[in-house]
């Protein structure tokens, strides 16, 4: 009887070793496939790229696509990605509002600010903020920050209690 006891100790704590073990191996793989997928997710910029009548969509780990759209970055894009030449100089410019990026390419070197926001598709409210000048010339690599303005007037009622002063 007490051999019988030994042997289903050793068999119970060999089976409670390898389960685990293998518990902790897979609590650990999902831990690190989990925070690689979150670093990279947080880490990549989504841009929506506007040149002329057609868009793409590019998706980088870079913070300034519109500088170096080679090297490590991460893209994928939906159009072949065309090369600047001397005679057709484009300037680059994000619009960013409501959240999103859009990277607007501009050609003409007499656009201004409110025209690349229309580019972009971007509407600006009357009491919306730009952080550049409407009316100034877009520069290479410019970021024009659309920050919305909503004012909302509201009553409130309540009670107030009084005092009663005897004189």
């Amino acid at each position: 009887m007490e051999r019988m006891k030994k042997i289903a100790t050793r068999v119970w704590d060999g089976f409670r070793r390898t389960v685990c073990s293998r518990v902790f191996a897979a609590v650990l793989m999902c831990a690190v496939t989990l925070s690689m997928v979150m670093g990279v997710s947080s880490h990549s910029r989504v841009y929506t790229v506007t040149e002329g009548e057609g868009s793409r969509v590019v998706i980088t780990l870079s913070d300034t696509p519109y500088l170096n759209l080679g090297g490590d970055d991460l893209l994928w894009v939906d159009a072949p990605v065309k090369e600047d030449s001397a005679e057709d100089a484009t300037w680059s410019v994000e619009i960013s509002a409501d959240g999103l990026s859009t990277l607007v390419q501009v050609t003409d070197k007499d656009t201004t600010v409110m025209d690349a926001i229309e580019q972009a598709g971007v509407t600006v409210g009357e009491l919306d903020q730009v952080s550049a000048d409407k009316d100034a010339p877009v520069t290479d690599g410019m970021l024009v920050q659309v920050d919305r303005v909503a004012y909302e007037e509201y009553t409130v009622t309540e009670t107030v209690s009084y005092k009663t002063t005897y004189r």
